[in-house]
């Protein structure tokens, strides 16, 4: 038993949920807050003998995360998605750093999953796993919620995965895109952020080249195309709704 709190928020999982609750059975406490599922999400759930369930009224990403992460008993956090999967690799090295005491903080790469393609990825990503008392999120941001760690806190890392799945059709990448765009544009606005012409015309170029040549996405055939394609389109998005909300000001 991994001596750890697992925390994620849900709502209509029913599709992804057994997945990464079948990878975090060895941790000691799974903590899933849903926000209002109408489907078998929480029946599934409550078949693993390690989920604590509870029910709180959705706050946004950031202020839904914190109260999860509050509601965690054990000294190490990790944090996933319905629709990620944490690797045997993983869960090790998140056992290993538990016993250790010589790192507050663990960082390792979340490799995509998308039109059946495993991307390879080599960029270690926000921090999700740490010591709950080094560490809390930054209720400023709308999408992309992030951990603010303590002064001071020891960051280690991994090359031991968690998977993730969310983007399994265009279909899912398209309404995903489509809300988080709207969402940081609101997030940049609210921050004092306005539009620039010379972004609305160099993101959607420049971000399609930087992932699919820089980053590799070329390595990955027609998938590796469609998804540089999506990652430009969705920094344009964000940019052009900027522009929509300057419209009324």
């Amino acid at each position: 038993m991994i001596r750890a709190s697992v925390y994620l928020i849900v709502c209509n999982e029913e599709h992804h949920i057994r997945r990464v609750l079948e990878s975090v059975r060895d941790f000691a406490e799974v903590v899933l807050v849903d926000s209002g599922s109408t489907d078998a999400t929480c029946g599934i759930a409550q078949a693993f003998p390690n989920v604590r369930l509870f029910h709180h009224a959705w706050q946004g990403y950031a202020r839904q995360k914190q109260w999860a992460l509050e509601q965690c008993s054990h000294d190490w956090v990790l944090n996933v998605d319905a629709d990620e999967e944490v690797s045997p690799e993983l869960a090790q090295a998140i056992a290993k750093i538990v016993t250790e005491h010589q790192t507050d903080a663990l960082r390792f790469p979340i490799p995509e999953v998308f039109l059946n393609r495993l991307f390879p990825s080599a960029i270690l990503t926000k921090i999700r796993c740490f010591r709950r008392a080094k560490g809390q999120y930054d209720l400023t941001n709308r999408v992309h919620e992030q951990v603010v760690l303590d002064d001071g806190a020891v960051v280690g890392q991994t090359r031991a995965p968690l998977r993730h799945y969310g983007l399994v059709s265009m279909e899912a990448v398209i309404r995903k895109q489509n809300a988080y765009s709207t969402l940081k544009a609101q997030e940049r606005f609210a921050k004092g952020r306005r539009h620039s012409l010379f972004r609305l015309m160099t993101l959607f170029p420049a971000t399609f080249f930087r992932g699919y040549f820089l980053k590799g996405s070329f390595r990955n055939g027609i998938p590796g195309f469609i998804s540089a394609m999506n990652a430009a389109y969705y920094a344009f998005a964000k940019e052009a709704k900027l522009y929509e909300l300057g419209l009324d000001t």
